[in-house]
């Protein structure tokens, strides 16, 4: 069956989402030179990239918060998946 496209775009983000958290995992589980909070640095090295890319800080600040607001509901109250 062929999504439509609002449909399939909507999958692509979600897509983009699931990736890029896996490859924050792998990359925090491996993290060779111990850095403190390897988490930080990537979020950083994305905000540098998204600008690059042409997202106003507001566009950027916004997302992000909009993210942080939400992860309460999403998280139910746990800290951390178990």
């Amino acid at each position: 069956m062929e999504l439509d496209d609002e449909t399939a775009w909507v999958t692509k983000t979600i897509d983009t989402g699931c990736n890029f958290a896996a490859a924050c995992r792998v990359l925090c589980d491996e993290n060779p030179s111990n850095y403190l909070e390897p988490l930080e640095h990537i979020m950083l090295d994305m905000m540098t990239e998204l600008w690059d890319r042409r997202f106003s800080q507001s566009e950027i600040r916004r997302a992000f918060q909009s993210a942080i607001d939400d992860l309460p509901r999403y998280a139910a109250g746990e800290e951390r998946r178990s």
